[in-house]
């Protein structure tokens, strides 16, 4: 199985794609500027830190699925459980 891309990297590409910083995200997302640089910076925030409101947000600004960015990570998430 071929290991999925960190959750922060998918995120942070797809803000840079679209020519976004990381102030107008945390913005938009209604999240501190700390917390969101977290989110991308460390992948556990986004699974630990972020409502679920917060990460449909943040898939919605940056046209990201929520499923697809987090699919690859569930069967490790079950295993740690």
């Amino acid at each position: 199985m071929v290991p999925a891309r960190p959750v922060g990297e998918v995120i942070r590409s797809a803000r840079e794609g679209l020519g976004l910083d990381d102030e107008f995200c945390a913005r938009q997302c209604v999240l501190s500027s700390s917390c969101y640089y977290d989110v991308e910076a460390y992948d556990d925030e986004f699974f630990t830190n972020v409502s679920l409101g917060t990460a449909r947000r943040i898939c919605k600004l940056l046209g990201l699925d929520l499923l697809d960015l987090t699919a690859g990570f569930l069967p490790a998430a079950i295993a740690e459980g």
